[in-house]
Formats: structure tokens, sequence, C-alpha cells
């Protein structure tokens, strides 16, 4: 039945761009403030290592040599599921964070640690993707050099040389938290502008809306109001379209939405932690919204407290309602805001790289299905809770 609601429903939207819009892909950038704080600290954590399988891990530190003391040394710091704080670290750079086991805090046992196992157990992290930056170079000697070139503490170089382990012909040193301030300016630059690139592959809109002489602005008020006072929508139009108009005018889709929107628009995190949960239900809040990591539950009883669903399929959406999908077990996946002609106003995960934006219906349902197996229900604000707009003029 969701399915069908969701067939339904976007087959009564259509998949045109309207006339009155103006949308174009854009690439989404951290601000300066962000990209700065990103430089001087990458990762908002103290180190951790992240792994799959405790017992396969201590199986391979066995078979390397490690004695039964180290392995119990690190057995006091092993955590069966992240901490909290890691999260937003975990889900900016790790392959499913979800199944991960974490050793945390690591500077509490890796001075106990031979040098020999430290090695190895950086290796171990990088064959199972668990090692998200490392300085590469091809021969030991120049590594060695890069590293002693960094001016390090003496006891921060002794650990980051006896780190340094041989992949496919190459030598490479993890980049720890620890590290990660004494690298050159220039270098730590370079590697925020790539994981920015790299690790932010959403496809984000720019949307305008224009409005000329000719247009309905009680006609087009009432289409994006959505759950607040289209009267209020109507005046900033309004105040936006000179009496003797000659020319389109362009408006900021952004500006005529909910506050959260307006100010999250095409902006990161400065951490992981936000997710699509927290995004949906921070859109109707006017400034006393939280941005942390939503679960599942959390979700479901804000659904509860403040949302009705709705039920009959051919209800159009409006602007506002919450998209919530779930995959074929029925558990919760993903969340994001309808805005107006089939486009979604959502944050894609708790990655930091992912930022707040506009998406498609259609992309932003290819991201988290690319089979299309999944359900849909809709949830719209209560009437008790109408969203006043009126802050926005003052």
């Amino acid at each position: 039945m969701n399915l069908i609601l969701h067939l339904l429903l976007f087959s009564i939207l259509g998949f045109s761009t309207p006339s009155w819009l103006e949308v174009k892909e854009v690439t989404v950038l951290p601000d300066q403030q962000i990209f700065k704080a990103w430089k001087e600290d990458i990762f908002s954590t103290k180190e951790f290592w992240a792994i799959n399988d405790k017992e396969h891990f201590f199986e391979f530190l066995h078979k390397k040599g490690a004695s039964p003391e180290v392995i119990k040394k690190l057995n006091q710091f092993y955590h069966p599921a992240a901490p909290h704080e890691l999260l937003g670290t975990l889900y900016s750079f790790y392959e499913n964070p979800r199944s991960v086991e974490v050793f945390y805090p690591v500077s509490k046992f890796k001075s106990k640690i031979p040098n020999p196992i430290l090695a190895e157990i950086y290796s171990y992290l990088s064959s199972e993707k668990r090692l998200p930056l490392v300085l590469a170079f091809p021969s030991y000697q120049e590594l060695k050099n890069e590293i002693k070139s960094m001016k390090l503490p003496r006891l921060l170089l002794k650990k980051t040389l006896h780190s340094i382990y041989k992949k496919n012909d190459m030598y490479f040193a993890p980049i720890t938290p620890s590290l990660w301030p004494w690298i050159p300016a220039d270098s730590r630059h370079y590697i925020v502008s790539k994981l920015t690139q790299s690790l932010n592959t959403d496809v984000a809109l720019s949307v305008d809306i224009k409005i000329d002489k000719d247009t309905n602005l009680d006609r087009l008020s009432k289409l994006i109001s959505g759950d607040r006072d289209p009267g209020y929508i109507k005046k900033l139009l309004q105040a936006s379209r000179p009496s003797n108009i000659e020319k389109p005018v362009f408006i900021p889709l952004q500006e005529l939405l909910h506050p959260f929107i307006q100010n999250k628009i095409n902006s990161f995190h400065l951490t992981g932690g936000p997710n699509c949960y927290n995004c949906g239900i921070n859109v109707h809040k006017e400034s006393n919204f939280t941005q942390e990591i939503t679960y599942p539950d959390e979700l479901k009883q804000s659904l509860e407290q403040h949302y009705i669903k709705i039920e009959k399929a051919h209800t159009s959406l409006q602007t506002g309602d919450l998209l919530l999908y779930k995959d074929k077990s029925g558990d919760f996946v993903h969340v994001s805001t309808y805005i107006v002609a089939n486009i979604v106003f959502t944050k894609n995960g708790v990655n930091k790289f992912s930022p707040y934006i506009f998406q498609t219906i259609e992309h932003n349902e290819k991201l988290y299905f690319p089979e299309n197996d999944f359900e849909l229900e809709v949830y719209r604000i209560k009437d008790n809770n109408l969203v006043m707009c009126s802050s926005l003029f003052g």
C-alpha cells in the first residue's frame, strides 16, 4: 500500500520544472569558517581504532606475535558499538559504520604496544578500510624525511615512525589526530579540499522563484506556504516585485521557506552528527532546534506527537511534508522534506561532508535506493503546530 502511495503521489506531481522556477545544479563548498576549522582539526575526536570483528583482529595480532598482555590491555578499551561522541567521525570517514567495533581512546594504551605490532595494527586497519587518512611515499626514506621535517615532539615522532607500514610497494604512515596539527598548513589545506570534493558527492540544486508583472501572487503564495500562513509569503513576494516591474525578478526559494531551511541551506555542520531525521524534524521549529544525531525511535516519537500521517493516495503533497522512507523490512532509512515541484530539502546522512541541500526527489531516492525497493510514508505537521513565519518580516 505504501509503495502504491508513492507511485500515485508522484504521478500527480509530474517531473517537469514549472515556468516560475529556475533550477540549476551547483557544487556546494564549505564556507571559510568551516574550512578553517577543518583545517585546524579535521577529526574532531581523539584517535580510535575501528574494526569489523574483534576475534578476527585478536587472532591476527596473535599470529603477528602480540603477547597475551598486549591483547588483554587492548580488550580493556574495546567497545562493541561506537560511543556516541565518535559517531560523527565514523560516518564521515568510514565505510559501513553501523557494523563498526572500536578501541577507544587509543591514547590510553598506545604506548604499551610494541613498535613492530603497532605497524602491523595500522596495516591491518588499512586492509580493512578502517584507516581514513595516510601519508604515502614510494620509499621508506622519503616518508621518514617527510615526517622528520614536521619537527614533531620526540614521543610523537617516535610513535609516528614506528607506525609506518608497507603495502603494494608503497610506504604509509597514518595521519592521526595527534599528527594532524603538525602537518604543514598547505598540505592540510590540500587534504581538506580533496576530502570536501571526494566525500561530498551529493548533487545539489540552486532554486529561484521567477516572478513578473503577470505572476499570480495569491496562487503562488498558497502553493509554497504549506503549513504556514500564505499571507506572509504573499507579503514577501509583493515586497520583491517593484510596482514598475519590466523584467522578471528572481528570489532564492529558501527565502520563502522555514527559518531552519533559510539558515542551513548549502551549509555544512562543523562535526558529523546531524542526520536526515534531525534535518526533517528541525524544519518546523523556529529557533529552538538542536543539530545532533536523531535516532529512529526519537523520530518516531516526534512523528507521533507533532505530525499526522497522510493516508489517502490522492492527497497532493505540500511544502513542509516529511517523506519517510523505509526498507523492505520496515526499518527507517531516510527522511526528506518536500518543498515544491518535485524538489526536497535534505541532509544525506551523518557525514559532516554532506551539506544541507535541495535535490530532486528522484535523485534523492536513487541515492538511498538504487533498486527502488522502498516504502514511503508521508507526514504533515498538525494544525495546532502551525509555524508562523512573521519572523521573516520583522
